[in-house]
């Protein structure tokens, strides 16, 4: 059976960070929280399932609603 290559990026990029943790899983945890706070997070907070449901619904009902810059050339979709 052939692996799929997005797996084995994966499985080897984990191996890596393993290694580079000293297979110790606090230090693990420790350097993706320091690393998670590096990147900015612009979206909105969502805890649960259902509020990532409200999040999609209001999302979609903005794309919805938002109004073109340009209008569509005659005849097309």
């Amino acid at each position: 059976m052939n692996e799929d290559p997005i797996v084995a990026e994966v499985r080897r990029v984990r191996e890596a960070m393993v290694r580079e943790a000293g297979y110790d899983l606090e230090r693990l945890c420790a350097m993706i929280v320091e690393e998670a706070a590096k990147i900015p997070h612009t979206g909105p907070r969502v805890r649960n399932a259902e509020e990532l449901r409200r999040v999609v619904e209001q999302q979609a009902a903005m794309e919805a609603t938002a109004v073109r810059e340009t209008p569509p050339k005659y005849g097309a979709q």
